[in-house]
């Protein structure tokens, strides 16, 4: 994840708390533990649904493997929440700052 300053400091204090927490989660070497794990599961689910012998056995591999993919993406999609925030935030200041000049003048 690669919030810069600015875009950190738009934050609200929790959200940058917890951006923060969940950076150094992703920097750890216990996340890449995790990854290997899901990245594995999702292979084996794929094979699972490719080999099943019902519809209902397929279903359960997919759904299977969207779970584990879901672990996959997680990074990534939490990185474009905080990026969305920060973009409304600084939004928002820009506003406010134009609003406050066209007022003073």
């Amino acid at each position: 994840m690669n919030l810069d300053t600015e875009q950190l400091n738009a934050l609200s204090p929790g959200d940058r708390d917890r951006y923060m927490e969940l950076e150094r989660l992703f920097r750890s070497r216990g996340w890449k533990i995790v990854l290997a794990a899901a990245n594995d599961n999702v292979n084996t689910a794929i094979l699972v649904g490719a080999n099943a012998n019902t519809w209902a056995d397929n279903r359960i591999a997919f759904g299977n493997r969207l779970a584990w993919q879901t672990i996959l993406n997680f990074e990534e999609s939490t990185e474009q929440l905080y990026e969305s925030k920060a973009a409304k935030a600084l939004e928002r200041d820009l506003v406010s700052v134009i609003a406050d000049e066209h007022e003073n003048e």
